[in-house]
């Protein structure tokens, strides 16, 4: 068989790393701003840049692009996020990441 996580650890789990991503979690301090220079402006260079810091690994293209679009929410992947969607922006991708199977994988 395979594995399986019920429904009521995947939801901690997700709601954990949305706490981290909006830095409320208890004890944990985490700065998206801090983290992410404002040199890296567009949704590739930013999904690029958490990937490596929290998953330590390279996406696989399909997830990546995933990853991207939901940065981008709708305009050019290529284009720099607006400054004051950025902050809430990399929150979520931070949220989005800790709850992924990649940082389960280890």
């Amino acid at each position: 068989g395979g594995y399986w996580v019920n429904a009521s650890a995947m939801l901690t789990r997700w709601n954990n790393a949305l706490a981290i991503g909006n830095n409320t979690a208890a004890g944990i301090r985490w700065n998206a701003d801090a983290r992410v220079p404002a040199t890296l402006r567009t949704p590739a260079e930013i999904v690029d840049r958490l990937a490596q810091r929290l998953l330590r690994r390279t996406l696989a293209p399909e997830d990546r692009a995933k990853f991207i679009e939901y940065a981008a929410a709708g305009a050019r992947a290529d284009a720099p996020l607006a400054a004051a969607a950025r902050t809430p922006r990399i929150r979520e991708l931070v949220g989005a990441m800790l709850s992924s199977p990649y940082f389960m994988y280890r």
